[in-house]
């Protein structure tokens, strides 16, 4: 949300951030991270924690609330951010309990807030927590997040403009209009145009520029792509555009892999990149090691990194399975890996 603060823009941001099952939580574990939200401020990222009973003050025992920096952001403008950070715990009834709020001047450390509350504080009456519960509500305004912001759309204003000069493109896919080159998928023609092949390919590129048959036939021979992959990478080249209305399920998985893999042949890094991100949102405890052999086998360092995450949340629900197994088996190399995750979060844990 931005709001208007004299002549500054600002962005605000508000969380409540629920601990099921407290006070256990507060016994067993030291440190526990809110491991779903992150605020981004001066392109860095920032996440919510708490550390349990790390110290005393004479017999007070304390728990510190604190928002540290997980990822670097723009060191040029680290020394312009200004956060207003308001902190409140609530009772059964959305009724505060305790509340804080600090007014915090950025100066390039990892720890933007570090707040120590008194353990009595919380417990003095835990009746007031709800079905055990420890609910943190965050509200954070910023002019380095609006700033962010600010960046952001306007880089989502230049990209609808470009997709719009896009649309004009579009419409010569398949025209016969102007086309110049035959691409043979599965026995069905497509007609296209060397130059816009070209210009977002680089293995077009080379297929057109140097003396290859395809260059002097004005055919192609498409041979390890499908017919409904190769129409969706030809959509993105000619459009900008990847996607429908039912992007979900297992469907989707299987298309956007396939899409995945036909970026990589043709080298077009920015289909690439979309097929990482549309694929990290249908992962599943049935998907994620396929996905995760994909991500690693075409050096797909989000969407790895997005699966290798995915497998340690839902843990209980994949480590033991027949496919697991069997990954463990035939990938041993990127099997490592998930273990040093699982392995890490055992060790946050205890």
């Amino acid at each position: 949300m931005l709001i208007e603060a004299g002549d500054v823009l600002l962005a605000q941001v508000k969380h409540l951030w629920t601990i099921a099952n407290f006070s256990k939580v507060y016994r067993e574990s030291k440190y526990i991270y809110l491991p779903s939200f992150a605020v981004t401020l001066n392109s860095a990222e920032w996440r919510f924690a708490l550390l349990m009973r790390q110290h005393n003050r004479g017999k007070q025992q304390y728990v510190n609330v604190f928002i540290v920096r997980v990822t670097d952001g723009n060191a040029e403008r680290d020394n312009e951010l200004n956060v207003d950070i308001e902190f409140a715990v609530l009772g059964d009834r959305d009724q505060v309990v305790y509340e804080h709020k600090v007014a915090q001047n950025y100066s390039g450390s990892r720890v933007l807030v570090d707040l120590a509350i008194e353990e009595a504080i919380i417990f003095a009456n835990e009746r007031r927590l709800r079905k055990n519960e420890l609910r943190l509500v965050w509200t954070i305004t910023s002019d380095g997040y609006a700033a962010a912001a600010t960046r952001a759309r306007a880089d989502w204003n230049g990209r609808i403009a470009r997709l719009r000069e896009f649309d004009q493109f579009g419409q010569l896919l398949n025209s016969e209009q102007f086309s110049d080159v035959t691409l043979r998928v599965d026995g069905a023609d497509i007609r296209a145009h060397k130059n816009i092949l070209a210009c977002r390919s680089p293995v077009f590129r080379a297929m057109f520029t140097h003396p290859m048959k395809e260059a002097r036939s004005n055919q192609v021979q498409i041979t390890d792509v499908d017919y409904g992959t190769m129409r969706e990478l030809l959509r993105y080249i000619y459009t900008g555009e990847l996607g429908g209305d039912r992007d979900d399920g297992d469907d989707a998985f299987t298309k956007y892999s396939s899409v995945l893999m036909a970026a990589v042949k043709y080298c077009v890094q920015s289909l690439k990149a979309r097929c990482e991100r549309k694929l990290s949102l249908v992962l599943s405890a049935d998907n994620v090691l396929d996905c995760l052999v994909l991500a690693d086998m075409h050096d797909a360092v989000d969407l790895k990194r997005k699966a290798i995450d995915f497998i340690v949340a839902k843990a209980e629900q994949i480590v033991g399975l027949p496919s697991y197994e069997d990954f463990i088996a035939l990938h041993a190399d990127v099997s490592i890996d998930v273990k040093r995750a699982l392995d890490a979060k055992k060790r946050r844990i205890n």
